[in-house]
Formats: C-alpha cells, sequence, structure tokens
C-alpha cells in the first residue's frame, strides 16, 4: 500500500508512506531498525528504445533530440513513451544505434560540429 499523501522529509523532500507484505521470516532475515530502497515496477515492456532523460528536449509540445551524423548535430522529433528516473523510451523518430548528445549545450545548432 502507498499512501496518496506525501510527507515532508527531515531534509525538505517528499515522501510516500510504504507498507508491505513480507515472506515468513522464520530464518530471521529481517530484523528490528533494518531498512532500505524498493523499486516499484508500474510497467514492463521487452525489446524498446531508451534514451537518457538528458537526451529529450520538450519544446512547444514535441520531443527532439540532436544526433550526431558525419561530426554534425542534427535535430530530430521524437515520440516518447513510458519513462524512468534515468531514461525514457522513443517510440519513433529513432531507429537505434544512432549517437545521441546527452544534455546538448543551448547554444548547439543544426550542423554544429561536434567532437
Amino acid at each position: 500500500m502507498i499512501d496518496f499523501a506525501s510527507v515532508l522529509t527531515s531534509s525538505g523532500g517528499k515522501a510516500y508512506k510504504v507498507k508491505v507484505t513480507l515472506p515468513e521470516n522464520s530464518d530471521v532475515k529481517f530484523k528490528l531498525g533494518m531498512s532500505g530502497d524498493a523499486r516499484f515496477v508500474t510497467n514492463q515492456k521487452d525489446d524498446v528504445l531508451l534514451a537518457s532523460q538528458g537526451a529529450v528536449i520538450e519544446e512547444n509540445g514535441k520531443s527532439y533530440v540532436w544526433i550526431v551524423t558525419n561530426g554534425q548535430a542534427t535535430q530530430k522529433e521524437v515520440v516518447t513513451g513510458g519513462s524512468s528516473i534515468d531514461d525514457i523510451e522513443i517510440t519513433s523518430g529513432l531507429s537505434g544505434g544512432e549517437v545521441i548528445i546527452v544534455n546538448p549545450p543551448t547554444k548547439v545548432k543544426e550542423g554544429s560540429k561536434v567532437k
């Protein structure tokens, strides 16, 4: 169970109270005071094209990435799907194998030379 509302942590961040059911603790693997991190998988797909979140730029309701073609920057429009903290699914616009620029500088332009 995940609480609907967030709580403020001591460091000023947001957190959600979560209750999980663990298996029988007959071999005493779980001890009082233990804590940890959990990942909640809300959707899972196989054979998808992923890009770093920092590579996708959103402008005017559209998504773009900068790719490197023959040493030059080229902007390509993409359609995105599901995402995680680190990655975002590219459902169309790229075919895979392209070299993309992650966190492109704001002054990058079509045809800019890329090392």
